[in-house]
């Protein structure tokens, strides 16, 4: 059984097995388009984490460690290496589009050897801890179920602290404070250091990504598109390229508005009544700003009651 598939190797016509984005990208590669390496566990593989309880086969951890290996041939880098470092996008993904519904991990393989290799490298600290920072909140607040406050109320913190109202008034030494406190957190609130080793991040990411698949904003959103069987899903590991900076984009909507559910109103009362324990985090990325999170779900709102 092949579990994993290179971009390259599968086809367009594969989405149900490599889901939209997997095979879309595998047939970019062939016809020649410079897509970024990266590859593709199988939706066969995330079917037998929860047919195994919710976890993966010693067979599927081994290949993961073959592809990373191809991976870095491929690319010229190395994982945790200090002079080149690989980096990569954690992210999962359906046959169908559902934006900004599954969890992703961005700047995985950062650690602090990694974090000093990347500012001598690139010459540019607020950069650097800015995106370790990035990756110390997604990995915890995705991976190990951290709760957003803890990190925000670091960051707050030190905004408050340095009189700034804006993110992009922070330096690299507040970024470095930031990014020591969400450490501080992140091992107050697990009970552990964060992950050093980046195959460790990456194996505990891909077992974060099968979970999402089963969180309420990803069951409310089969639900709004009219999905009638289980989605069937995937997970792509990516090169994310080292050098550009990791913006917070102000995008669509987080539902498809575009598309009216069974029962709108059905759907606002579970967004604006159900009961969970960070409300309205569990339904949006860790990535995306909160404020931006409020007002596309108030836009959500007014168009399926309109």
């Amino acid at each position: 059984m092949k579990r994993i598939y290179m971009f390259g190797e599968g086809t367009a016509e594969q989405k149900n097995l490599l889901g939209g984005k997997g095979a879309n990208l595998s047939q970019m590669k062939k016809m020649g388009v410079p897509v970024p390496a990266g590859f593709t566990v199988t939706t066969e593989m995330c079917n037998a984490y929860y047919e195994n309880g919710g976890k993966n086969s010693p067979e599927l951890i081994a290949d993961i460690k073959e592809y990373v290996e191809r991976l870095e041939k491929e690319t010229g880098k190395a994982f945790g290496d200090a002079e080149n470092p690989l980096l990569v996008s954690v992210r999962s993904g359906a046959r169908v589009s559902m934006p900004g519904m599954m969890d992703t991990i961005l700047n995985l393989g950062m650690n602090k050897t990694v974090l000093q290799g990347m500012i001598e490298k690139t010459g540019n600290a607020r950069f650097v801890w800015d995106s370790y920072r990035r990756l110390i909140q997604m990995f915890g607040e995705v991976v190990r179920e951290v709760e957003y406050k803890a990190f925000d109320d670091i960051l707050e913190g030190v905004k408050e602290k340095k009189g700034y109202e804006l993110d992009v008034e922070m330096t690299a030494e507040d970024w470095q404070e930031v990014s020591e406190g969400f450490l501080a957190v992140y091992e107050k609130e697990i009970g552990e250091p964060f992950p050093e080793d980046p195959m460790e991040q990456l194996y505990q990411a891909v077992d974060a990504v099968f979970r999402s698949w089963d969180t309420p904003r990803a069951r409310v959103t089969g639900f709004t598109i009219r999905l009638t069987i289980p989605l069937e899903r995937r997970l792509t590991c990516k090169q994310w390229p080292l050098g550009i900076p990791v913006k917070t984009p102000e995008r669509a909507s987080y539902l498809p508005v575009t598309q009216k559910p069974v029962n709108a109103k059905f759907l606002v009362n579970f967004y604006s009544m159900h009961k969970v324990k960070t409300s309205l985090r569990e339904f949006v990325h860790p990535s995306h700003s909160m404020n931006s999170a409020i007002k596309n779900l108030i836009y959500t709102k007014n168009s399926l009651t309109s």
